[in-house]
């Protein structure tokens, strides 16, 4: 080989390791991850969407939230769509209506016997039922109080599953509800369980799956899948339907624990399943199949304090009427006090826990007032207060 060859070898070998390093680090720079592993890495989307509209209750939802905002139903005499921005406080009836002044029914904001509110992420989607026309009807709106519209007619014969619990979420141009209903057997309360999808497009609905032996279910849609648990004193089973094939499987099923409350919210944080019940928090991690306690009585809880709300390392507990404790999981407690904020009627009584967005717990409260005023409260879970975020009147 002569000289020329030889540097002409040299120079080969020097672009081909060049070459060789710069693909090295491409490679290892989290800025440049090949598809097939970028699918099997954490969704950056999802982490953020489980801290934020996931965590909000299953059960008949009347709340939905995108980014910092609360869209939720302020169900007094004459029940209306609102808005909250939970960083400024600005809060109105959603309603873009020029010289509307909300107080009648051709306001944007009103809607009637409403609920399963949800969000495609752009526009809000809520049920309405008629018992006069029997009808039930998916409404839409966009989120700037414009652009009100019926999106589908939904089978009327399903409606009255819809009346104690239910959940609801769009997925790929379809709506599906997991909605349950309760009746008297025997002289005691009875359970029935449906879910279906309703296609947007061509208006088929299909029943996905069907339960009349009497126990209750919660239901919690999460990605591309639909868990569900069905419970009653004996004991409780995990359940998931894939919302693309519509297959349903039992996860999990297990013994009701001693001194156990049967379940009444149910909440999805970071790819783990929420259950609770009065005094009990029961969860179920997604992706490792895991049934553990979070929160469990080992001899009877009479008269100790009711679960408000539970995230995945912290507890919010009622202690009577407006007093309250906030917790670690390890019993520690970080704040503990009474239910206090400016605006906020004392007399007020709990209805029912919201959800937890952006580090506020929302609970909802409802006045002994003859208007029954609704109240939002918010718990911040770093500061540890308390602060009226809506009470029954928008700005």
């Amino acid at each position: 080989m002569n000289k020329t060859n030889i540097r002409f070898f040299l120079l080969l070998m020097a672009v081909l390791f060049a070459l060789s390093s710069t693909a090295c680090v491409k490679k290892n720079d989290p800025a440049h991850i090949d598809p097939a592993e970028q699918s099997a890495a954490p969704s950056p989307e999802r982490e953020d969407h489980s801290r934020k509209n996931s965590m909000m209750n299953s059960d008949n939802s009347k709340a939905a939230a995108i980014d910092d905002l609360l869209f939720f139903i302020d169900s007094g005499d004459l029940p209306r769509l609102c808005y909250l921005d939970l960083v400024t406080g600005e809060n109105m009836f959603l309603c873009a209506k020029p010289d509307c002044t909300h107080n009648g029914t051709d306001c944007n904001a009103y809607v009637a016997n409403a609920g399963n509110l949800t969000s495609d992420g752009s526009r809000l989607f809520w049920t309405e039922r008629s018992l006069s026309s029997r009808s039930w009807k998916l409404y839409s709106m966009s989120t700037d109080g414009t652009d009100r519209r019926a999106e589908a007619e939904l089978d009327y014969s399903k409606a009255e599953y819809a009346g104690d619990a239910g959940t609801a979420g769009l997925f790929s141009n379809k709506l599906f509800m997991c909605v349950c209903r309760s009746g008297i057997s025997g002289g005691e309360v009875s359970y029935s369980t449906l879910i279906f999808s309703h296609d947007l497009s061509s208006g088929a609905e299909k029943t996905l799956f069907e339960e009349t032996s009497g126990r209750k279910c919660l239901g919690r849609i999460f990605g591309d899948k639909l868990y569900f648990v069905l419970f009653d004193s004996d004991g409780v089973s995990f359940n998931c339907c894939d919302l693309i094939t519509g297959e349903i499987s039992e996860l999990h099923n297990t013994e009701m624990p001693a001194y156990a409350s049967e379940p009444l919210q149910m909440y999805c944080s970071g790819g783990i399943l929420l259950l609770m019940g009065s005094f009990d928090c029961w969860a179920y991690d997604i992706a490792n199949d895991r049934f553990f306690a979070l929160r469990q009585w080992t001899e009877d809880p009479s008269g100790e304090t009711a679960i408000a709300f539970c995230t995945t390392d912290r507890i919010l507990l009622y202690c009577g009427m407006n007093n309250y404790r906030f917790e670690d999981m390890q019993g520690n407690v970080l704040s503990e006090g009474k239910i206090e904020a400016p605006g906020f009627n004392k007399t007020a009584f709990t209805k029912e826990p919201i959800g937890c967005v952006d580090g506020k717990i929302l609970l909802r409260f409802e006045s002994m007032d003859d208007d029954e005023t609704p109240y939002l409260l918010s718990f911040s879970i770093d500061t540890c207060e308390w602060k009226t975020e809506w009470s029954g009147t928008a700005d």
